[in-house]
């Protein structure tokens, strides 16, 4: 049972995944992995992009291309809402005056697992809403983990960084 706006056309099923970008993914990849023993639960080889399985919300690792000065990509970078229908959560949202900087679209877009688009929360937050074209969570190529990552230059699906405190010892 998801969430639905009040009667806006949007309608939440879930949190679907936290996405992290970094561009040390094979040393991301390792440590969510083998050190805190995180399950892979699907991704987009081709893409630098895994799903790993943290409970009931999936954390995405996706490989971002080093970028500097202002705004360049480095941890927390969306938030993914899992909705029914994106075209329909697009045209409620848009209707309400949230602007998109990624319209609807599918992807990969020669193999279309998801239909996702991307807008921001009004402190700058990237929200990606995303609707599963088939499984939730699309699976590996040969189920294997991903090896070697090739950057990927876009930087479309980051915020800006977030400065985190460490606690104290």
């Amino acid at each position: 049972m998801g969430i639905m706006g009040r009667e806006t056309g949007l309608h939440i099923l879930a949190t679907h995944h936290i996405a992290l970008a970094t561009t040390h993914f094979a040393r991301l990849r390792e440590f969510y992995t083998e050190t805190l023993g995180l399950s892979v639960l699907g991704g987009f080889p081709e893409h630098d992009i895994l799903f790993l399985d943290a409970g009931t919300t999936a954390i995405e690792l996706v490989e971002e291309a080093a970028m500097e000065g202002p705004g360049s990509a480095r941890g927390w970078a969306h938030v993914a809402l899992e909705v029914a229908d994106v075209d329909a959560a697009y045209a409620a949202l848009s209707a309400r005056g949230v602007p998109f900087h990624i319209l609807p679209e599918d992807f990969p877009h020669d193999a279309p697992a998801v239909r996702i688009a991307f807008c921001k929360d009004p402190d700058g937050n990237v929200l990606e809403l995303l609707q599963p074209l088939g499984s939730r969570y699309p699976t590996t190529a040969r189920g294997a983990v991903l090896q070697e990552p090739s950057p990927i230059s876009s930087g479309r699906f980051v915020n800006r960084p977030i400065s985190f405190i460490s606690p104290k010892t």
